[in-house]
């Protein structure tokens, strides 16, 4: 992402899909898809309309998406009144970040119709560019590359100049493929660019303008058609070169990474990012960028992770080679972690690097905060023993509360005992007339259950729930003895 300073705001947008109509499909099931009407209800949305026919009652309409470049798509059902014609609806929401689609994505979709015979109507895959409907686009292309724009020609023949020179220079240097396509919208006023990007930080909508906007994963970019047009269209084509050549499945390239080698590439720099290094290298102030996860929250601290995202970067390919980075950015693809793709190919690791350029520029070194920082003493855990009622090496001995228990045996139960007789006497405040044996209740009177119904395996441990567990059965079987005589 590009960015200059300024009091504007952003706020991101979705655009939509052109009306558009499918022609009569139909399978030898006997559905027919008759036709199909996607609109923009931007911001909110897209929706769907489709009508189709069949002999039997249609019993479900399915649309599946696939966006750009991505291998997984979406998947949903529309809804509609069941019957042999049919007109199915759906509104695809695209107004939160997590579903998110930016102007010009290339959008490729299709239907599966099924009806209560059985039959099932899967139609061909069909592309819609999503736009935002207020204005009439045009496009041009060259190679791999399309602009999408209303308006200004010119403007948009110097974006797409630029993008295609920049793939040709840059993408060798990364290691990227330079075929897949790339979608660019052309924004033609800042309130058009405020519309068609998210708002991620209120602090920094207050103070920066966000000239363009790259979404690696569908390889669509925003771009502002301002005064730096050119150096923002390579720096976000860059920003896709650089995804494609070091992403990997998990683990992504990071940003200072991503913003310093897209500025270091770029036709044209941003003289806020040179100004704002020289006052940090001047105060001896500056940040720990390659350790940093996303861009800073303050805006004059954006401007400074870049220029010194930039140095970094600059000094990486000039010390080491433009090899050394294609090399690192295969490793880290192929799921290397950072650091060690790092020491494999410039034998240092993130604090390694930056303090080369920290030392180069003669400010202080970068030290982490975990790196000298005194450990706890360790606690000795003690060693806890399941409680048996026998006694036994590999258990902790709590007594017997069998009616045979010898005295020492009854001594380790009366614990037990004793809560399950208060248990009782609690009952109705007066104690219980009859006594804890074996889990279960015996009565002078009359015995229900015998005493050994339940009985722990002589010389197994036992877990100290099911000791505290038999308070909570004794007092139940009490509780009913009880009952049963009234």
């Amino acid at each position: 992402m590009r960015v200059i300073q300024s009091l504007l705001i952003i706020v991101f947008v979705v655009a939509s899909f052109s009306a558009m109509t499918i022609t009569t499909q139909a399978a030898s099931s006997g559905i027919v898809l008759e036709d199909v009407d996607v609109t923009s209800e931007f911001p909110e949305g897209f929706r769907i309309k489709v009508r189709a026919r069949s002999q039997h009652e249609i019993t479900s309409i399915a649309i599946r998406l696939h966006i750009a470049q991505q291998a997984r798509g979406g998947y949903d059902y529309l809804k509609f009144q069941e019957g042999t014609l049919v007109s199915g609806e759906l509104l695809w929401r695209t107004n939160t970040v997590a579903n998110y689609i930016p102007p010009g994505t290339a959008i490729h979709y299709n239907f599966e119709i099924s009806d209560s015979a059985g039959n099932r109507l899967e139609t061909p895959q069909e592309q819609f560019v999503y736009h935002d409907p207020r204005f009439e686009w045009d496009e041009i292309s060259d190679g791999s590359v399309t602009v999408f724009f209303h308006g200004d020609v010119d403007r948009a023949r110097i974006t797409l100049d630029t993008a295609v020179k920049t793939i040709a220079s840059v993408g060798p240097l990364l290691g990227s493929g330079t075929n897949t396509p790339i979608s660019i919208t052309l924004c033609s006023t800042l309130a058009e660019m405020r519309r068609a990007t998210l708002s991620s930080s209120r602090a920094l909508d207050q103070h920066l303008i966000t000239d363009g906007q790259a979404f690696t994963r569908y390889g669509t970019l925003l771009v502002l058609g301002s005064n730096n047009l050119k150096a923002t269209t390579s720096h976000e084509v860059i920003h896709i070169l650089v995804s494609r050549a070091g992403d990997g499945i998990v683990r992504k390239v990071p940003p200072w990474l991503q913003e310093g080698l897209a500025e270091y590439g770029s036709e044209g720099h941003q003289s806020s990012y040179s100004s704002a290094l020289k006052a940090g290298i001047r105060r001896n102030d500056v940040l720990p960028v390659t350790h940093m996860g996303s861009l800073p929250g303050r805006p004059n601290d954006v401007l400074l992770f870049y220029g010194q995202a930039e140095a970094i970067v600059q000094m990486m390919i000039e010390d080491f080679g433009p090899d050394t980075m294609r090399q690192f950015l295969a490793l880290h693809k192929g799921g290397a972690k950072i650091d060690d793709a790092l020491k494999q190919t410039y034998g240092l690791d993130r604090t390694g690097i930056e303090n080369r350029w920290r030392d180069s520029v003669g400010v202080d070194l970068y030290e982490s905060p975990y790196q000298f920082a005194n450990r706890p003493t360790p606690i000795p855990i003690p060693t806890r023993l399941p409680y048996t009622l026998q006694r036994h090496p590999q258990g902790q001995f709590v007594g017997s509360i069998g009616p045979n228990a010898s005295p020492d045996q009854q001594s380790g139960s009366k614990v037990i005992s004793d809560q399950a007789q208060d248990a009782i006497t609690n009952l109705d405040g007066a104690p219980a007339s009859t006594a804890v044996h074996g889990g279960f209740s015996h009565s002078e009177e009359e015995s229900s259950v015998s005493g050994n119904s339940c009985r722990i395996v002589e010389g197994s441990p036992v877990d100290g729930v099911l000791a505290f567990g038999l308070v909570g059965m004794v007092t139940a079987m009490a509780i009913r003895e009880r009952k049963r005589r009234r």
